[in-house]
């Protein structure tokens, strides 16, 4: 019997296929792509007509290139589910020069790997089997750069099926086990269990005819079949029924590759369902029921007629020989074995196949001369084949001894490092306590330098209410002076007096009413310095000019302004600049607006500003220190602040003082 189609040709391809159903990449496409992604993964094994239609609709909806290239990938699942991999080998070359193209790609990694593993996919369907290694081997170089991923064991369990393959079974071994490592590494679940559980078995009978720990690994799988895929459950049938051939027990085998026959009818994939006509022809033959031995040779014999692997094709023919011996047809028997004849690629395992089929032919013939020929072939070869299977047991157990002490040293450093990160872990918590310490001082500091700015808020607050109170004590008391003016104002002839007395009573009532406001419409200020001028140019002299130069489109409502900002800075004028002046005096209040800020000046002719024996702007008279206090808190509360300046000017032979105030757009007036 074949050893190597039973097991590999599918074994390779379906695990590609069934390899991610369960573990998608993450790439970031939309959702409505991610659900039609993992129906795809949900139907391809058992539905693969319904998982075409919804292909056609993700690809609809691959926006960009990683996007395209992931339904793609897909699409090369799909046509090796069908078994068209010409299909698979186009795809996955259009995939690996997409990556390749695209250096900065983030997922370049994953795409080369699963590019690379559909290469060796198809190469393995032609029986290449350096060819197959070389892009296995270059899918998992790939693998191992990106950090847990959950695909590369599947990985390992293709390259270790070559490596089986070609009679490689220490290697094969070696990366199962790596594959098996690896998944109990990433804490992945006993799904990706199941094929390196059969593929340790299919290796074990295979290259070391170690039918005890074959058969265990075996009974291990079998504890998953049920949850698995129809292409998972085919490899396993196959395989399982390759074990009892090779044990020559073929009334066990007959069921298992009947039980894959019938998993992939279903399905109508012609490939898979005439290797498993191979397969139950030989089993037939040697039962001795030879009429579905010959149907079940003969349809897969014209199946694979055309095909370019010719190893099956060698195996066919060599069974279908044997059963024309049996029949007594010698003419057909040298037809069919002189039209495959021997070729040097040929495994050591069919080959010797062959050989005992020739052995039967030349005896049937009368030619003991070549058949005396073929058996020495035949001993020789055997012999060749048991030496390689002691050296690879004795292989085998010398890996399995080196990587069992690699296991345990890894042990011994994974309880070093415990230690280790016990100590860091100690080293962190007293890292925290100090941060949670220091935080809480910190916390508190700030709660208490707030707490004690609060209260300096407060204080302010009352020191300006108190300064308001004692402004007005010391301006005028008004409840006496409206009581004492009413009662002139009644006994007073003059109308003259009597009007200027009555400006006087409207100036301090407006005074009171704007007194409890923090800030006033520009035009009510403008209106009170208008009042209070009135009633103190007759004291000051004909000779005081007083100008207003105010821009036309000024919204004179709409500008807030703090109360008294003008009426201050002109009382002081008055009160000062013009003391010892014997010229002409001058008085100048100018308002501009600019693009974010309301400018005000207020201009004298006066002696100028001198703080040390005029006015003391640190609070020893109450105007200017009214002013500056209720600035100074308003300013707390805007990141844009008023500014006031006092200015001497002393240009040109001139003398005087410059007021200048700026208050930015939307300023806020709230305490």
């Amino acid at each position: 019997m074949k050893s190597a189609p039973k097991s590999y040709y599918l074994f390779l391809f379906l695990f590609f296929v069934m390899s991610s159903c369960n573990k998608e990449t993450k790439y970031n496409e939309s959702t409505k792509l991610d659900s039609l992604l993992q129906i795809i993964s949900d139907s391809l094994s058992h539905n693969p007509t319904y998982t075409y239609q919804v292909l056609k609709n993700a690809a609809s909806e691959a926006a960009d290139s990683m996007q395209y290239y992931l339904v793609k990938e897909k699409y090369i699942r799909y046509y090796a589910t069908v078994g068209q991999f010409d299909s698979v080998l186009y795809l996955a070359r259009q995939m690996k020069t997409y990556a390749l193209r695209n250096i900065e790609q983030p997922n370049k990694g994953l795409l080369l790997e699963n590019a690379n593993n559909a290469i060796g996919v198809y190469f393995m369907n032609q029986n290449n089997l350096d060819s197959a290694l070389f892009y296995y081997l270059q899918a998992y170089t790939y693998g191992i750069s990106v950090e847990e991923n959950e695909k590369l064991p599947d990985i390992c369990i293709n390259v270790a099926d070559v490596y089986t393959r070609k009679g490689d079974c220490v290697n094969g071994i070696s990366y199962y086990r790596k594959a098996l490592a690896i998944s109990d590494a990433l804490k992945l679940d006993d799904a990706i269990k199941f094929p390196i559980y059969f593929g340790l078995g299919q290796a074990y009978f295979m290259g070391l005819r170690n039918f005890e720990l074959s058969d265990e690994y075996f009974k291990k799988a079998e504890h998953l079949y049920n949850d698995r895929s129809i292409g998972e459950k085919f490899v396993f049938c196959n395989n399982r029924g390759n074990y009892y051939y090779y044990k020559e027990e073929y009334a066990n085998a007959l069921p298992w590759f009947l039980k894959a026959m019938r998993l992939v009818e279903p399905i109508k994939s012609d490939y898979h369902i005439n290797y498993c006509n191979a397969n139950l022809g030989d089993i037939y033959l040697h039962l001795n029921i030879l009429d579905s031995a010959e149907y079940c040779l003969e349809k897969s014999y014209r199946y694979f007629e055309f095909s370019e692997d010719k190893t099956i094709l060698f195996y066919i023919a060599t069974v279908r020989a044997e059963l024309a011996l049996k029949k007594g047809d010698v003419k057909f028997a040298k037809y069919i074995l002189s039209k495959h004849p021997e070729f040097k690629s040929i495994e050591p395992e069919i080959l010797g196949i062959r050989y005992k089929t020739l052995q039967r032919y030349y005896v049937q013939t009368a030619d003991f001369r070549k058949a005396f020929e073929t058996q020495s072939k035949a001993i020789n070869l055997n012999d060749s084949i048991r030496s390689e299977r002691v050296k690879n047991s004795i292989a085998e157990l010398d890996a399995r001894y080196r990587q069992d002490t690699i296991l345990m040293n890894k042990e011994f450093l994974i309880h070093t490092k415990d230690l280790k990160i016990k100590e860091l872990r100690f080293v962190e918590l007293f890292w925290i306590l100090m941060t949670v310490t220091a935080v809480f001082i910190g916390l508190t500091t700030f709660l208490f330098f707030k707490r004690r700015k609060d209260i300096q808020h407060v204080r302010l607050l009352e020191t300006v209410s108190k300064y308001r109170l004692q402004n007005l004590r010391v301006r005028i008391s008004p409840h006496f002076l409206f009581n004492v003016l009413n009662r002139r104002i009644s006994t007073e002839d003059n109308k003259q007096k009597n009007n200027e007395m009555l400006e006087v009573v409207n100036l301090l009532r407006k005074s009171l009413e704007m007194n409890d406001q923090v800030a006033i419409a520009l035009s009510d200020e403008i209106e009170f310095v208008q009042r209070y001028l009135n009633v103190e140019k007759n004291s000051l002299g004909q000779d005081l000019r007083i100008s207003w130069d105010i821009d036309t489109g000024l919204d004179l409502e709409s500008w807030k302004v703090p109360a008294m900002i003008i009426q201050i800075p002109v009382e002081n004028a008055l009160k000062h600049a013009f003391a010892c002046t014997m010229e002409e005096k001058r008085l100048t209040i100018i308002i501009r607006q600019a693009v974010d800020e309301l400018l005000i000046s207020i201009i004298d002719n006066g002696s100028g500003f001198h703080p040390e024996s005029n006015i003391d702007t640190t609070g020893t008279k109450n105007g200017l220190k009214l002013l500056y206090g209720i600035i100074q808190l308003l300013n707390q509360s805007n990141s844009k602040k008023i500014n006031l300046e006092i200015k001497n000017i002393d240009a040109n032979n001139a003398t005087g003082t410059k007021v200048e105030i700026t208050i930015p757009v939307n300023y806020n007036y709230s305490l």
